[in-house]
């Protein structure tokens, strides 16, 4: 059985077609001859790759990811959005928005409409994170991927429970599009949302209830956590990069993980561990350029920086290609990475730009 594409029409937010998947025969064209003439095949076989054809691309993106997508409902019952398998035994990541910020338990519609009951394991509400914990093993779970490679132009999938398009239908719904853009922003506009930071921009549709939900890249990796957190004037989606998120999964994850195997049981594993902050560290004193950068005043004996050979007066220019306008960006950059991951530095010493890889360490208790 084939997929057939049915476009809900050209949204606006972002202005890419909404796509909803629908297990029904499908009759595709092929193309015969020099002039690509088109004659009809017979519904009964399955599609064959037409060079150049894109929405065979997109449908076999959708199947791959569509089974790791969930609906959330939270707690009031007004709070809801969607949540994505990440991990093969029931680990979901999901956004605060789509649990609402006082609640251990909260209700997922898995494929099918199998309705179970999931347990918070752990949440950080700076980045608007919740972890999701379902009793369940053999399930499909998406892969990260890194989104520090993440590139303006690029294809890029919205998945989620686009006016409630899980909930009522049983159909995850997908929208296609690109990286669009890629900065700060430096305050929430959703009132339930405290995240700002760094975005990816996409211009594939987010519509409301899909907060939560997975923005993906070709390859049907996890780029981002959609979040509605946008605004209002730029009708555009964006996406929290995973890995702003990973250190605090890690974290979280270990701290709950840690908790049972004391013998806590899983609600008390959530509650009675401390947190044990992995943040990274760079080791630099850093103070503003006339606006191009961050001009090095001290560099820490023995630090990631030191043995980068960054030196005093260099001028970090950006990292991973993004601009670092004032140390609170260099820090919240580097403070989300986790210890061990390279950064790529581009510098202005001496009349030119360099570039230096420096593996972030781990943040010292000073």
């Amino acid at each position: 059985m084939s997929v057939k594409l049915h476009f809900l029409g050209l949204l606006l937010l972002g202005g890419a077609a909404s796509l909803v998947a629908r297990e029904e025969p499908l009759a595709l064209p092929e193309r015969d001859g020099a002039c690509g003439a088109l004659h009809a095949r017979p519904s009964r076989q399955d599609p064959q790759p037409v060079p150049g054809d894109p929405f065979l691309a997109h449908t076999r993106i959708y199947k791959q990811v569509a089974p790791c997508v969930v609906y959330i409902q939270g707690r009031p019952a007004s709070v809801e959005g969607t949540g994505v398998l990440i991990r093969d035994d029931g680990l979901i990541l999901t956004s605060l928005t789509a649990c609402g910020r006082f609640t251990e338990a909260v209700q997922v519609l898995l494929p099918g409409h199998k309705r179970v009951e999931a347990q918070v394991i752990g949440r950080e509400d700076d980045k608007d994170l919740v972890l999701l914990k379902i009793d369940a093993r053999g399930l499909p779970a998406i892969p990260l991927a890194d989104s520090r490679k993440a590139r303006l132009g690029q294809i890029s999938y919205a998945f989620g429970d686009s006016f409630h398009s899980i909930r009522e239908d049983d159909q995850v719904a997908m929208s296609v599009g690109v990286i669009s853009g890629m900065y700060e922003i430096d305050r929430p506009y959703d009132r339930l949302s405290r995240y700002a930071g760094l975005v990816l921009e996409t211009s594939a549709a987010v519509n409301p209830h899909q907060d939560g939900g997975p923005l993906v890249d070709s390859q049907g990796r996890l780029l981002g956590l959609l979040t509605l957190n946008y605004h209002d004037a730029k009708f555009t989606g964006l996406a929290i990069p995973v890995h702003i998120l990973k250190p605090d999964i890690d974290r979280l994850l270990a701290d709950y993980e840690g908790g049972v195997a004391r013998g806590d049981s899983k609600s008390e594993a959530t509650r009675k561990v401390p947190p044990r902050i992995r943040r990274g560290w760079l080791g630099v004193a850093v103070e503003e350029a006339g606006g191009v950068g961050l001009r090095i005043r001290r560099v820490h004996r023995g630090s990631p920086a030191e043995k980068a050979g960054l030196k005093t007066n260099d001028v970090i220019l950006a990292v991973d290609t993004l601009k670092v306008p004032t140390p609170k960006h260099l820090q919240e950059r580097v403070e989300g990475t986790a210890p061990g991951t390279e950064m790529r530095l581009r510098i202005w010493r001496d009349g030119r730009e360099e570039e230096r890889t420096v593996r972030v360490g781990k943040r010292p208790e000073f």
